[in-house]
């Protein structure tokens, strides 16, 4: 027996964490009125945008 997991634990823990990233990426995107999809950088220069014109 050994401490490593699965490769189907694996595969489910890889799963789990993008699902995860594509939510933060969609709600950082609605904060700023753009949901896009596959575009970030577009979504990160505006969410530097309304930041910078917060300040």
């Amino acid at each position: 027996m050994s401490d490593e997991p699965s490769e189907e634990e694996l595969k489910a823990m890889l799963d789990k964490a993008k699902e995860a990233a594509e939510k933060r990426r969609k709600e950082q995107a609605s904060k700023v009125g753009t949901l896009k999809t596959g575009d970030t950088s577009e979504i990160e220069e505006i969410i530097e945008k309304k930041a910078s014109e917060k300040s």
